[in-house]
């Protein structure tokens, strides 16, 4: 990395407290810009983190010709112009997820990042987690034989607790909350593609809340495994649950990705089995405890995929997690919310204007 000069859009508590701290320890790069709708917000960001320049518009920002990185931590609501004035003026982009609020919106997005031949990564820290990888690794490597099926857990409190914004309590809901990282997270560790997807749930409160807060997602790939994932605000009060079960001809695979720890197993699961595994998480997350690295959670991987992400821009690689992602990701949601809608199971194939664009978008993620 050689000299990357960066500017933030968004001044609230992700770029605070994740993004800019990991820049901080990039020598290599320099963020030069912060840029708010409160312009009073910008500046106090600026000065908090010793950076030179702030601006309430992005505007001002994208006429900047120094910056050749913009990172975009703002609601998705306002993501889609200011990927465009990025794009346009020739700008890579790093995005918080969901990339957008609609598979319409994403592929408009998909559309202006080729058009201008630039790069963007979607924010999706959890693929970080060691065991995340190692997990990945395995069933890459043949471990667990032919994946039969997978059933991933994404509960997560309401998000009172991290923001003080209403933008999160809009129609879809949990939906874009953790759902968007437990479907990536499914669709990563799955080598086929996805074919159709099902689900139930929707509120829970029968109308009372207005918005998504619980469903069942059950999705379907082109070798025939299956894989379900179980998303809500509603089962888990206390914090966070992401686990994924894989379950393979050969073998299985536990993995308990917010606690970084994995159990595999090949026949019979036993009690000394299950003891071991027990015992090597706690001490794990005992010591995350003590040395303060456990709360930091996923914003410990931050600077690991900027690195990547970097190094993807320098060396004119593909990114980590490219647009490509963010609009299967984007397909899924909506599918689940047309499945909701009209209780019948969605081929992902109907949801794309383009057969064309759709082949393309899948054989960047699964190339043959």
């Amino acid at each position: 990395m050689h000299g990357l000069k960066i500017a933030v859009v968004g001044a609230g508590k992700i770029a605070r407290t994740a993004h800019l701290p990991a820049y901080k320890s990039l020598p290599a790069v320099e963020v030069v810009a912060v840029v708010d709708k409160s312009r009073r917000k910008a500046k106090w960001t600026a000065r908090k983190f010793g950076i030179q320049k702030f601006f309430g518009d992005c505007a001002d920002l994208v006429r900047d010709e120094s910056v050749s990185l913009i990172d975009l931590c703002t609601p998705p609501q306002v993501r889609l112009e200011v990927i465009k004035l990025a794009a346009e003026a020739g700008k890579h982009i790093l995005v918080e997820k969901p990339l957008a609020l609609s598979l319409g919106e994403s592929l408009q997005i998909y559309r202006v990042v080729k058009e201008n031949n630039v790069k963007l990564c979607l924010v999706k820290n959890y693929r970080y987690f060691p065991s995340a990888l190692k997990v990945r690794d395995r069933i890459r490597s043949g471990y667990l034989g032919k994946i039969v099926s997978m059933h991933g857990t994404g509960f997560n409190t309401f998000p009172a607790n991290q923001t003080r914004a209403r933008w999160p309590y809009f129609s879809q809901g949990n939906l874009y909350d953790i759902a968007p990282h437990l479907i990536d997270m499914l669709l990563w560790l799955n080598p086929s593609s996805i074919r159709k997807i099902f689900a139930l749930g929707g509120d829970f409160t029968s109308g009372t809340m207005g918005f998504i807060n619980y469903a069942k997602i059950l999705m379907e790939f082109e070798d025939g495994s299956l894989a379900s994932a179980d998303t809500s605000w509603l089962n888990n009060i206390l914090g966070m649950k992401f686990t994924i079960d894989i379950y393979g001809t050969g073998g299985n695979i536990l993995l308990d990705v917010r606690n970084d720890s994995f159990l595999e197993f090949h026949g019979m699961l036993t009690p000394l089995d299950e003891l071991g595994s027990a015992s090597r998480k706690a001490l794990k997350i005992a010591r995350g405890i003590l040395t303060g690295n456990f709360f930091r959670g996923a914003n410990a991987f931050y600077k690991r995929l900027i690195s990547d992400f970097i190094d993807s821009i320098q060396n004119d690689e593909t990114s980590p997690i490219p647009v490509e992602q963010g609009v299967v990701i984007n397909a899924v949601l909506e599918g689940v919310e047309k499945s909701l809608l009209e209780g019948r199971p969605i081929f992902i194939e109907e949801l794309f204007p383009s057969k064309r664009e759709l082949v393309s978008i899948l054989n960047v993620l699964y190339p043959t």
